[in-house]
């Protein structure tokens, strides 16, 4: 299986893991996740004992990470770019935490993907593709993070 950043930022989603993907479709396709978390897991400590990835807001396979709605299927899904990127076995141009906007928007251009610029005031710190990709971009123009939610109106994958 690859994940294609590209199709991230055309779809918003990671084929074949789609907004109103079951949790259970999800770790089947991609297998034991790297790291889990809840919102009531306490801050900058480990996850709580008697919560494991198969009940957890959320999981991630490395830089990547799929959050779950209270139907249990994926809601939104985010690219978080640290110091040390890393992505599940076959992803396709995943970016690094040294990518800048202006290579992204190179990329996007190439590919015809729209985008524009969001921020309040116009200073280039967060983007939107056409398809719901919110890119942030830190004052030195790295991509800090991506991030796009299942539109409210996408029923669960059957």
């Amino acid at each position: 299986m690859h994940l294609s950043f590209l199709d991230y930022l055309r779809t918003g989603e990671l084929p074949p893991i789609l907004f109103g993907t079951a949790r259970e479709e999800a770790l089947r396709q991609l297998g034991t996740p790297t790291s889990w978390a809840s919102k009531d897991d306490p801050l900058f400590q480990p996850p709580r004992r008697d919560r494991d990835y198969h009940v957890s807001d959320s999981f991630s396979y490395g830089s990547i990470t799929f959050s779950f709605d209270a139907q249990d299927v994926v809601e939104s899904i985010m690219i978080a770019l640290c110091l040390e990127c890393s992505y599940p076995p076959g992803s396709l141009f995943f970016p690094e935490p040294t990518t800048s906007i202006h290579d992204v928007a190179e990329l996007m251009r190439g590919q015809s993907i729209q985008f524009e610029d969001t921020s309040e005031h116009r200073d280039g710190s967060l983007f939107r593709t056409s398809s719901g990709v919110d890119i942030a971009v830190g004052k030195d123009g790295r991509i800090l993070s991506c991030h796009s939610k299942r539109p409210k109106h996408v029923l669960p994958v059957a």
